[in-house]
């Protein structure tokens, strides 16, 4: 949950929303669980109307 946050919160900063919202910058966030040796990726994409949503997230072990 502490990436998805820190993800939203990028987007309080109006030049990092803007350039997501036109599709000129992607923002990608990962966890590394070193207990089980696993990565863990998010890619936070906007669905219009000032709407978000994690997207591919993805495991790698």
């Amino acid at each position: 949950e502490s990436i998805n946050q820190s993800l939203l919160r990028l987007l309080t900063y109006p030049w990092i929303e803007d350039k997501v919202r036109r599709g000129k910058l992607s923002i990608h966030g990962g966890y590394y669980d070193f207990i089980s040796c696993t990565f863990e990726k998010w890619t936070l994409d906007y669905t219009g109307r000032q709407g978000y949503a994690i997207k591919d997230r993805c495991f790698w072990s």
